[in-house]
């Protein structure tokens, strides 16, 4: 069975995350390169849905392998996506329904590759995000890659939250998941890629 892999990058990333070229570098490499699918997402979570939807239809409908990969707030969308589309995901440093606090998310938001640009966080994109909550994760859709050191999200929420799944935590590392290049064998294998 073909199989592919949508990239869901965080917050105020890009498809041009770390993460997302070294998965590209990697695939190009294995002569691979149209197994990954790596959008910019949208700063509305709504559209975030809409563009998913149409980005998996073909894969889905020719009978293709998908697995999710988020990172974040991508690693939210995962959760929603797989739990809709009966799909499996990688899960590293995920947002938890926890960290939607309004104060952390509103107001201007610049791109972390392009500061020059930007886009509001609404209050109403934060509802969008709240209806994408999922009450209970199907524990075997997931394997969560956890590292100790992020400053931005407490990797003990995603834990809890995440209970019951394939879970693995490292000590020290930092938000943007810096032992990526390292687990990412292991994510290829997950994907049957």
């Amino acid at each position: 069975m073909e199989s592919v892999i949508l990239a869901l990058h965080g917050f105020r990333s890009s498809a041009q995350s770390e993460k997302i070229r070294i998965l590209a570098a990697c695939l190009t490499a294995k002569g691979k390169q149209e197994a990954l699918i790596a959008p910019d997402l949208p700063p509305s979570p709504a559209d975030v849905m809409v563009l998913c939807a149409r980005l998996l239809a073909d894969p889905l409908a020719a009978g293709k392998k998908v697995t999710l990969m988020g990172s974040s707030l991508g690693g939210y969308y995962a959760t929603f996506l797989a739990e809709r589309y009966d799909l499996q995901a990688v899960l590293l440093n995920p947002a938890v329904p926890e960290c939607l606090s309004p104060k952390r998310w509103l107001g201007w938001q610049p791109y972390l590759h392009q500061p020059e640009r930007g886009f509001e966080f609404t209050s109403r994109h934060l509802e969008e995000l709240r209806a994408l909550h999922v009450a209970t994760p199907t524990p075997e859709r997931y394997w969560l890659l956890l590292e100790t050191g992020d400053t931005v999200l407490d990797y003990r929420d995603a834990a809890a939250r995440y209970a019951g799944c394939r879970q693995q935590v490292f000590p020290g590392g930092h938000h943007g998941f810096s032992r990526f290049a390292e687990v990412l064998p292991g994510i290829l294998a997950f994907a049957g890629l």
